[in-house]
């Protein structure tokens, strides 16, 4: 289910759902609190919640604060993805604290993921990909645009890929 705007709502009852899995969708919500609000709002007591999304590096944790260049490589990708924000996952934890979840695990799995980025990037330089690249519109065409920028970020250790579960209190 994707929310539309802030202040739309899911149209699920509360404690409708046992498991949910958001898998590379958070990135692409303006309002994170307001997410997994609504995520703990639908899912029923015991129930787990399992996100999968983008970060940027952990400006506490990781070089200090993030640095002109970083910001700008973060504005691109996000421009040329159409995202609202890429946060960093000490925000996800931040923001879960303040949910009645429990059992809280979390993981980066940037080194597994990085990878995948370059097979990306082989597959868009095939002469027939590259071809049928052309005809597929401006947004494909942006979205293209911005994978050297990922690449580019795993790499350099800008862009993460975190994984968060816990599970609703009773």
């Amino acid at each position: 289910v994707f929310i539309q705007n802030e202040a739309e709502a899911m149209p699920f009852a509360d404690n409708s759902f046992d498991l949910i899995w958001s898998l590379e969708s958070a990135e692409h919500i303006p309002d994170k609190q307001q997410f997994l609000a609504e995520c703990v709002r639908v899912l029923r007591p015991n129930g787990r919640i399992i996100v999968a999304t983008w970060c940027h590096r952990d400006e506490a944790n990781d070089h200090g604060p993030l640095n002109a260049n970083e910001i700008r490589q973060l504005n691109l990708i996000s421009r040329l993805y159409h995202l609202p924000s890429i946060i960093p996952s000490d925000c996800y934890r931040t923001l879960v604290r303040k949910m009645p979840l429990q059992d809280f695990r979390d993981a980066d799995w940037s080194i597994a993921v990085a990878p995948f980025w370059g097979d990306v990037m082989r597959s868009m330089l095939r002469p027939d990909v590259a071809a049928r690249l052309s005809t597929t519109g401006l947004q494909t065409i942006m979205g293209a645009l911005a994978v050297p920028l990922m690449m580019k970020g795993f790499h350099d250790g800008l862009i993460r890929y975190y994984l968060f579960t816990a599970e609703k209190s009773q």
